[in-house]
């Protein structure tokens, strides 16, 4: 499984071609949902 920021940088990629030397990720906090068995990290960018 990729790292949480490695998987944010690639759909940043993915949608805009911004690189990971164009932007910057910081995390803000995670949420993890255990009745769905769901994490999620959120960022913020500077």
């Amino acid at each position: 499984m990729k790292k949480g920021t490695d998987a944010a940088y690639t759909e940043l990629r993915e949608a805009t071609s911004l690189t990971q030397k164009d932007i910057n990720f910081y995390r803000l906090m995670d949420l993890t949902y255990y009745v769905y068995d769901y994490y999620l990290e959120v960022y913020v960018v500077d």
